[in-house]
């Protein structure tokens, strides 16, 4: 496959899902992704873990911290979830990152769908997308990239290209839950 490629299986998601179970206003408790006008992830519900430095996380004393287009920053969802962490960091070591950009848990509900997008380029341009899948319903939902298709199980970990046109449809009768990490690294091809 060109724009996928599946890195593991199996791996301990438990933990993440059960915390997510104990604290469902996680989601939409931020929607910068999901409310502006045209988005194409307005059918999906977030959380943000880490996300693009905004003003009110990155001032000390109304100074900000750093004008980097790339910088995210760990929002309150990252220090409730903190399960979600060692997924995150192993996969951080696993792709030997430099850096660790957005980390989001995305829920697409049954009969939604992410239309195909291409998302913006300074990301792609620097990060690699990498998707842990926490829970979709079996040969119903298809994350599709240019002419290629997938279904994603949960446990899975997959490299995705998100520089293309990509999108995703859940046909099922569960949601899908994805964490969904950014991460840069110096030795990337």
């Amino acid at each position: 496959m060109k724009h996928f490629l599946r890195l593991a299986q199996n791996l301990d998601i438990l933990p993440l899902l059960y915390a997510l179970h104990r604290q469902p206003w996680l989601f939409d408790a931020d929607r910068t992704r999901t409310a502006f006008p045209g988005s194409p992830h307005a059918q999906v519900h977030d959380i943000l873990l880490r996300f693009s430095a905004v003003p009110e996380y990155v001032t000390a004393g109304g100074v900000p911290v750093t004008d980097d287009v790339h910088e995210s920053v760990p929002m309150p969802a990252w220090w409730a979830l903190p399960e979600a962490h060692p997924l995150v960091f192993t996969l951080f070591a696993a792709v030997r990152g430099t850096r660790l950009g957005r980390v989001m848990i995305t829920r697409l509900d049954p009969g939604m769908q992410i239309p195909p997008h291409i998302d913006s380029k300074a990301q792609t341009d620097y990060y690699q997308r990498f998707h842990v899948t926490l829970a979709a319903p079996q040969w119903a939902c298809v994350f599709q990239i240019e002419e290629e298709q997938v279904e994603m199980r949960p446990g899975d970990c997959w490299s995705v290209n998100n520089a293309v046109l990509h999108g995703v449809t859940n046909d099922g009768d569960e949601s899908r839950l994805s964490l969904i990490c950014d991460i840069h690294s110096d030795s990337a091809p």
